[in-house]
């Protein structure tokens, strides 16, 4: 995002208030994530010594703009198609807000590395749904999907399909998820695509 921001900068094709704009934006972004990055590497020394949540009240449609915001250049630059949508009473829930980011973006980061470099359509969904008492999100992809005898394996620590994977994502977004009293489960098809499942409590 930085070098993005630094692109800007120097093409000289952005508005004068464009450019601020996109620059106020991607910044506050960067400084929100190395304050949430510095307390994850605080607090986050090993994958079986998780701090408790602190709950705060987290506005869903601000904490998946930010997502957007963060990876919007990657997207740009492999031809991802990269949206959301917050249904209505979808738009609170109670989380750690820096524990939840943490969450999304590494299972963005796992969708978009499903792609193969020549997929005809490179589409990311993110929903935002009510359930009773919990928020529902879907994050959808369109990649190579993840073999049926390797979907029971894939919330080991330490294991992973990727050669300079290290395993830890998925391992930690389920342990993120039970101290929040939630859940994570994955639904993939090979060649056709995967969607994750986050349940969380609204409150």
């Amino acid at each position: 995002l930085s070098t993005t921001l630094t692109d800007l900068i120097h093409d000289g094709e952005q508005g004068r208030e464009a450019l601020i704009g996109q620059l106020d934006e991607g910044l506050d972004v960067i400084n929100q994530r190395c304050q949430g990055l510095i307390k994850f590497t605080n607090a986050f020394s090993t994958i079986s010594k998780l701090p408790e949540p602190r709950k705060e009240k987290i506005n869903t449609s601000e904490l998946l703009n930010k997502l957007q915001v963060l990876f919007r250049q990657q997207m740009q630059e492999t031809g991802i198609d990269f949206t959301y949508t917050v249904l209505p009473d979808a738009g609170t829930l109670h989380a750690d807000q820096y524990q939840i980011e943490q969450v999304l973006i590494n299972l963005v980061k796992n969708a978009i590395e499903s792609f193969e470099d020549e997929a005809a359509q490179k589409k990311i969904r993110i929903a935002a749904i009510p359930i009773n008492s919990m928020l529902r999100m879907e994050i959808t992809d369109t990649g190579s999907g993840i073999p049926q005898d390797k979907l029971d394996q894939v919330f080991l620590p330490f294991y992973t399909t990727k050669a300079d994977g290290s395993g830890i994502g998925l391992a930690l977004s389920k342990q993120i998820l039970y101290h929040h009293k939630g859940t994570i489960s994955i639904e993939s098809t090979p060649a056709k695509g995967t969607s994750v499942i986050l349940e969380i409590p609204k409150s």
